[in-house]
């Protein structure tokens, strides 16, 4: 895994999280559908507010 070097080379700190798909969200059969609503979904969470960009 790339990401503990990533964190060790550019100093910062990382967790792992899983989340149940949402019920009332249809079901995604095509991997890459369900990696971009990941992304949608829990880009705000993973990333405070105040993180400058």
């Amino acid at each position: 895994d790339f990401i503990p070097h990533m964190a060790q080379e550019y100093g910062f700190d990382y967790e792992l999280i899983t989340y149940k798909w949402p019920t009332w969200l249809h079901k995604q059969t095509e991997k890459q559908r369900i990696i971009w609503a990941y992304k949608i979904l829990f880009l705000d969470v993973i990333f405070p507010l105040s993180l400058e960009k």
